[in-house]
């Protein structure tokens, strides 16, 4: 696979790690002391990334949604696909890389439309340079709307790199707000370190940290880490916009990593559920986070 020469060695051996254990262990060493504190999925097959891992555009998440589920097991109902392990990391590659065309073909033959990756495209729409290439899925004018909106989740998919703090699901950790990051930072901070890697690996034009989880981590890793540099420019703004109840926020960090400086939003209000479907207002929060960032871009 020629796309792989763009990935850090250091990151590739992490996937390989965890995918060997699943194909010969039937779970993932790394995700044991996750799974006891936070009930993170060590039978399942972990997301790293998705999309183009040196893109202009960063969107960092949690981790990845669903359940870590108990009688769950990969021996029993997935290795019988893969002949050996390097089968089954090539496997991964391919379908973490190239996600965006096989969804694109899924709804093409009428699979329903994920609101999730809709989500992001109606908030990143906004963004200038973004190198994503978004079509107007909005327009009420579209005779196809159902088609547009397939290229929006496909370039979104495909154009942007999508990076997972924590590769295990867990429901727990997504939903629950109280987690006290500063207790347990010493948990996150080799999953910070490989975020910040990655980032820093090639130049960005835009890093966006989709919960306002990414404030209270990056904070304790802050205090904790003496080789990075992380300046709060903007502390949890609250703005309203039209048509919400609730007000939406943000915040902007300057970050310097291993001698590189970048600078990034965390979108506090990204997960927040009456926004999902609200395309048009996504847009607008999106847009708002833009038009904040560059200023000290």
């Amino acid at each position: 696979m020629t796309e792989l020469k763009i990935f850090p060695n250091d990151f590739l051996e992490l996937i390989k790690e965890d995918l060997k254990d699943l194909f010969h262990k039937d779970e993932i060493s790394n995700a044991e002391t996750l799974n006891k504190k936070f009930a993170f999925a060590k039978k399942q097959e972990p997301s790293y990334f998705a999309g183009k891992f040196n893109a202009k555009t960063v969107f960092v998440m949690l981790n990845p949604g669903g359940k870590a589920l108990d009688n769950y097991s990969f021996a029993e109902k997935e290795k019988k696909k893969y002949s050996n392990s390097e089968h089954f990391f090539t496997e991964y590659m391919n379908k973490h890389i190239n996600g965006g065309e096989d969804a694109f073909k899924r709804y093409q033959n009428g699979a329903t439309l994920d609101n999730f990756d809709l989500k992001q495209a109606a908030f990143l729409y906004d963004f200038k340079e973004s190198e994503i290439f978004l079509p107007d899925f909005f327009s009420v004018s579209d005779k196809e709307p159902r088609q547009t909106r397939q290229m929006a989740i496909r370039n979104v998919l495909m154009n942007k790199l999508q990076l997972e703090l924590i590769p295990y699901c867990s429901a727990q950790f997504n939903v629950n707000v109280n987690v006290n990051v500063k207790e347990n930072i010493d948990i996150f901070l080799p999953h910070i370190k490989r975020i910040l890697d990655a980032i820093v690996s090639y130049d960005r034009k835009y890093v966006i940290f989709g919960s306002r989880k990414f404030y209270d981590l990056l904070k304790a890793y802050n205090n904790r880490e003496q080789n990075t540099e992380i300046e709060f420019l903007v502390n949890n703004c609250y703005v309203k916009i039209e048509g919400l109840d609730k007000r939406v926020s943000y915040s902007i960090v300057k970050i310097t990593y291993n001698d590189k400086t970048f600078h990034a939003i965390i979108a506090n209000t990204f997960p927040r559920r009456d926004l999902p479907n609200a395309y048009e207002k996504m847009r607008c929060y999106g847009k708002l986070c833009w038009e904040e960032l560059i200023k000290y871009m």
